[in-house]
């Protein structure tokens, strides 16, 4: 059998597949030794749809990364809301403890806050160790500043202090009295902020005028 001869056959055979006719020997050893028929070889490459699927896929994938890069938004958020509160809580105390007034005065530049004794009974103008305060604290003034607070996730930012009435009335300071209230008639929220984009979260901190108590807020995906 020629070689021509033996080509055209394999080329029919590959084509028609003739019925109720076994391949033949010489077609085994040309799968075996050449590869399949071309028209039923295996097609291992992609498509434009399945390319295009691929994309999409990666797509939302790289979208889901950017966001969870700041795993711990909401958690710094919360960490950060407690210790605020907490400082708050105890200028309360203090004012209730030695029967005065002590102010809180906010600095969003800054991100910090200071505490201070403002009442009449100098003997009280030194305040007791804090055990959240700075080493560079005066013995009268004890400064929180939330960029130097051990964090994983984000930075915290003191992001504003409003009263709770929808004025957006900008707030610097206020004052504990001797039965726990606050100066000021109206509440006081301390919003705190964290995270950049679609991560970006907010938490409010309120305080009770008539009680003087901070209640932490839930985290919201808005700024307020």
């Amino acid at each position: 059998m020629d070689k021509a001869f033996y080509l055209r056959r394999l080329h029919l055979q590959c084509l028609y597949r003739l019925p109720g006719r076994a391949k033949s020997t010489s077609i085994t050893l040309a799968e075996q030794g050449r590869g399949a028929c071309p028209s039923r070889l295996r097609q291992t490459g992609f498509s434009l749809v399945e390319l295009l699927v691929v994309i999409a896929i990666v797509a939302i994938l790289a979208g889901a990364v950017v966001t969870q890069m700041q795993p711990n938004v909401g958690e710094g958020l919360l960490a950060t809301a407690r210790v605020v509160a907490s400082d708050l809580d105890r200028a309360r105390e203090l004012a209730v403890t030695g029967g005065s007034t002590y102010r809180v005065t906010f600095d969003t530049a800054d991100n910090s806050y200071v505490l201070k004794h403002t009442g009449a009974d100098s003997r009280l103008n030194t305040l007791p160790r804090s055990p959240f305060g700075s080493l560079q604290d005066s013995a009268t003034e004890q400064t929180q500043n939330l960029s130097d607070m051990p964090r994983l996730g984000p930075q915290v930012v003191l992001w504003a202090v409003r009263g709770d009435d929808n004025s957006f009335q900008t707030i610097d300071s206020m004052e504990f009295g001797p039965l726990g209230e606050t100066i000021r008639s109206e509440p006081t929220v301390i919003w705190l902020a964290s995270g950049s984009d679609a991560a970006r979260r907010y938490i409010p901190i309120t305080v009770n005028p008539v009680t003087g108590v901070s209640s932490i807020g839930s985290l919201q995906a808005t700024s307020p």
